[in-house]
């Protein structure tokens, strides 16, 4: 996955940082002091941060100055972020859903203050083909696949395997634990956000010694111990 865009709202003291776009190499954030950089920074960490101690957004975090804008602001998103999928996110998706799903080009992610996070996709997913690739799966007889043809939706077909033979449920256990009560945006969501790259905040930068005794260093390798 590859960060396009980014636009931090309602955050400590930003207000709207409105859209900017990230580049392939390096991004830099210049303004005053106080003004916000170090914020951005951090609103970005907390989508999916290693550190679980920092990973989450704090009510304390929301502006004071807004609480009264906002009943619920719990609901508010500080982060919005879009992201371009990658050949490799595509190929984790249409495992799960099908080929029909290599359309998929780019996502946005929010996360509220709730720390739930939601994505959106671009394009619309066709379920008749997801029905069909799932079917092809199955290794179902001809008749019992064309039975099951007539669902509306995965949860429609879903339903309907479960009137159906055990046999029929058996061939369908994987799907079935993979949607889980989901619905196809959903399950597909759930593959990019568990993709998602860690992100790692730090702001101390130790320098390493400028002179290195050859000596040493041949004698460390000769003797590591």
């Amino acid at each position: 996955m590859k960060l396009q865009n980014i636009r931090v709202t309602k955050y400590k003291c930003v207000n709207d940082s409105n859209e900017f776009e990230v580049e392939a190499k390096a991004t830099c954030l210049v303004g005053k002091n106080e003004s916000g950089k170090t914020t951005l920074l951090h609103a970005l960490s907390k989508l999916n941060s290693y550190d679980p101690a920092v990973a989450q957004y704090s009510d304390l975090e929301f502006p004071r100055i807004s609480m009264t804008d906002f009943e619920n602001f719990a609901d508010a998103h500080p982060l919005w972020t879009k992201w371009e999928l990658t050949p490799a996110d595509n190929a984790a998706i249409a495992q799960v859903l099908g080929p029909s799903t290599q359309h998929l080009k780019h996502v946005a992610i929010r996360k509220n203050y709730r720390n739930k996070v939601s994505v959106d996709f671009e394009q619309a997913f066709d379920e008749a083909e997801i029905i069909k690739y799932l079917l092809q799966k199955s290794n179902l007889p001809a008749e019992e696949i064309a039975t099951l043809q007539t669902a509306q939706d995965v949860a429609d077909l879903l339903r309907i395997v479960s009137t159906r033979p055990d046999p029929v449920k058996v061939s369908f256990a994987a799907v079935q634990s993979a949607f889980a009560n989901k619905n196809v945006k959903e399950v597909a969501a759930a593959i990019v956000v568990a993709r998602l790259p860690k992100f790692a905040y730090f702001s101390e930068y130790l320098r390493m010694p400028g002179q290195l005794s050859l000596d040493a260093l041949t004698q460390h390798i000769q003797n590591p111990a």
